[in-house]
């Protein structure tokens, strides 16, 4: 299934085992998200991921974001 996080307010959360194959990020909050297990990276669309606040956004584009995504994520699975 496909999801749509499209400025989608994921601080502070924790995101344990998801599957983010054929979801697409564009903008959403990140900071503080702790992030284990992910899979499906790969099959993602990451166009922006805001791993700031709505006042002072730290914006990374695509594969920016994705490396960030894979950095900050432990036990992450990417196929």
């Amino acid at each position: 299934m496909a999801c749509l996080f499209d400025e989608t307010d994921f601080r502070e959360t924790t995101l344990h085992n998801a599957n983010i194959s054929l979801a697409s990020f564009d903008r959403a909050l990140l900071k503080g998200t702790k992030l284990t297990g992910i899979r499906g990276l790969r099959g993602s669309f990451i166009k922006s991921i805001n791993v700031g606040t709505h006042e002072h956004p730290i914006i990374l584009v695509g594969e920016e974001a994705r490396q960030w995504l894979q950095k900050n994520s432990s036990g992450i699975e990417t196929s």
